[in-house]
Formats: C-alpha cells, sequence, structure tokens
C-alpha cells in the first residue's frame, strides 16, 4: 500500500440526504447499493463523518445517479495531511 490514496470530502451532508430521499434510499438501501455500511451513510448525512476513499465516493453518487463532483470534493491524501485540488492551485 502506498502513502498516497485519493480521498473525497462530502460537499454537504443536507445535499446528500436531498439526493437520498429523492432517489427514495434510506440508510440500509444506499448501504446495500454500494457495499458501505449503513452506518457510515449516517455518518455522511449527519456530518459525524466528512472523508472517505474515492472508491466509495463513486459508489455512492453511481446508486443516486448523481455526478461525483456535485456531493464530493476530491482530496489528495499523503499520509496524514489531505490537500485539496483547490487549496494547492492557490498555493501555486
Amino acid at each position: 500500500m502506498t502513502d498516497t490514496e485519493l480521498r473525497a470530502t462530502v460537499r454537504s451532508p443536507r445535499a446528500l440526504s436531498e439526493a437520498m430521499r429523492w432517489r427514495g434510499f434510506t440508510n440500509r438501501g444506499l448501504a446495500a447499493r454500494t457495499g458501505v455500511h449503513h452506518s457510515a451513510i449516517s455518518h455522511l448525512r449527519t456530518g459525524l463523518r466528512r472523508r472517505v476513499t474515492m472508491t466509495t465516493a463513486l459508489r455512492v453518487a453511481e446508486a443516486l445517479d448523481m455526478p461525483v463532483e456535485h456531493l464530493f470534493v476530491p482530496e489528495l491524501a499523503s499520509g496524514s495531511e489531505a490537500t485539496r485540488p483547490e487549496a494547492t492551485r492557490r498555493a501555486s
């Protein structure tokens, strides 16, 4: 395993909840469709958890039939630090 892995941050727990409601998903229903534990879905919806792997972000977005960018912001995690792409652009 490498020190660098692609991760994502949920843009808005409320937006995720609204997308789930619009598509008719419960926490358990979305969990079953994505392979993500239902408590992780719940934590994303409440804001208790903000970061996920990009794989999880892609699975959630696909299940909700939405572009991943509408629900998540990609990050490049290196070690314990995470850098958002827009922060990198501003620093350059």
